[in-house]
């Protein structure tokens, strides 16, 4: 009887251990373990960069390996961390700042545009080759649908200033992956009332090409509209929203 409990609990502890290793998020290093890269991934996460390039040069490492779950690259991981040395070994390795997840397709410069690392990490990923309009094309075979952001989409939502440096290196602020999901409207989610003002009244954007379809009506709503329904959130009565809403009413009968 002792040894069946034996077996049970020790059944259990290995389920737990093994469930608790599919679990990882794309922030964890552990993603690659049990890899060919594995001692390479723990040197980056661990900056013993010297280490690293023996390894490139003696294993011949691909830098660009994905790990099984999400199909992500060490460089996606290290954006995620926030780890700058990280970023600029392994894309001066040769790293590929476009390079898209098998998940979704989001690539090392969307997660850079769009999450909280440094702006730094941004612009370095810019000068060495990332695509302002990188995006997930409908022929990649992803395993959870296809991420409809680009670069500027992604960081409409969060920042001015990583918008303002995607718009100088390239980025096309009318661009939609998916209709009516423009940077715009990224920033009209996200109500982010600085850079909605930039990409209207400095990039002079065609706001023409942002619209948000609700689910329940099917109604096609524009930015003036999103603001009128939700007053508290936009707050007409901050300056910001008072120019917005002037350059809207002059432009917006011409542009229904």
């Amino acid at each position: 009887m002792k040894k069946i409990v034996f077996v049970i609990i020790l059944f259990q502890v290995l389920t737990s251990c093994w469930s608790e290793k599919r679990n990882f998020l794309g922030t964890d290093i552990e993603l690659w373990e049990d890899t060919e890269v594995w001692n390479f991934a723990r040197c980056i996460s661990e900056g013993q960069f010297e280490k690293a390039e023996q390894l490139i040069l003696q294993n011949h490492i691909n830098v660009d390996y994905r790990e099984p779950k999400f199909g992500e690259t060490l460089l996606s991981w290290a954006v995620l961390n926030d780890k700058e040395e990280a970023v600029i070994f392994l894309v001066d390795h040769g790293a590929n700042p476009n390079s898209h997840n098998t998940y979704n397709g989001v690539s090392p410069i969307i997660e850079a545009a769009g999450g909280f690392s440094s702006i730094e990490i941004l612009r370095y990923l810019l000068l060495h080759g990332g695509n302002p309009n990188d995006h997930v094309n409908e022929y990649e075979t992803l395993t959870h649908g296809h991420s409809i952001k680009t670069p500027l989409i992604a960081a409409a939502f969060i920042s001015l200033e990583k918008t303002k440096m995607l718009i100088e290196a390239g980025g096309d602020a009318n661009f939609a992956v998916e209709p009516g999901y423009t940077a715009f409207c990224q920033a009209s989610l996200g109500i982010k009332k600085d850079v909605l003002e930039y990409l209207l009244l400095n990039c002079k954007i065609d706001f023409k090409k942002t619209y948000i379809v609700t689910l329940d009506t099917g109604d096609t709503l524009h930015l003036k509209e999103l603001i009128e329904k939700d007053k508290v959130a936009y707050q007409q009565d901050s300056i910001t929203i008072k120019r917005i809403l002037a350059y809207l009413d002059e432009h917006f009968q011409n542009a229904r």
